[in-house]
């Protein structure tokens, strides 16, 4: 389960940076601004904000399965402590 969430991380990771790229070139390069002129100027916007969102759900998955791979994962005996 470790392996997955990691590899979800990454893959979350790199989608970010290519949506991140994708705005960069859609605002603030001439060339992106020309093709994205006026209301489609609103597609590259879009990108950035989901790149934004995509790292932060890296972050999470990362988080999860930091979080997972030391709570012993399903293999780990049943706590006899809990009340």
């Amino acid at each position: 389960m470790l392996a997955g969430m990691h590899n979800a991380a990454v893959a979350l990771l790199v989608l970010s940076a290519l949506a991140a790229g994708f705005a960069y070139w859609g605002l603030e390069t001439a060339a992106g601004r020309q093709h994205f002129d006026e209301m489609a100027g609103i597609i590259p916007f879009a990108a950035a904000l989901a790149s934004v969102l995509l790292a932060l759900l890296a972050a999470l998955a990362a988080w999860l399965g930091r979080r997972r791979g030391r709570a012993g994962g399903a293999g780990a005996p049943p706590r006899t402590d809990l009340r």
